[in-house]
């Protein structure tokens, strides 16, 4: 359900969904970086940043670590700026 929103842009019913999945599979990695994503789109930094937060706790090695970290401080930056 939660792909399905994602190809129709619908973010922040991608985010409800994968709310839902995450309730079901707290340690689920991909849906925390898959809300991360979907918060992101609809500039939700802060909850996009603790979840790729979370993501990264869970899965530690994943091969994307640089890419979310770099993600991640982006969004540190702009929330910054903004303040």
């Amino acid at each position: 359900l939660q792909g399905a929103y994602f190809r129709v842009g619908e973010f922040s019913k991608a985010a409800q969904a994968l709310d839902l999945l995450i309730e079901a599979e707290p340690h689920a990695a991909g849906y925390y970086k898959a809300r991360g994503v979907a918060h992101l789109q609809v500039r939700r930094l802060l909850a996009a940043n603790s979840d790729f937060d979370a993501y990264l706790k869970l899965n530690p090695d994943t091969p994307d670590r640089l890419e979310i970290t770099k993600q991640m401080e982006a969004i540190q930056q702009w929330l910054a700026a903004v303040n």
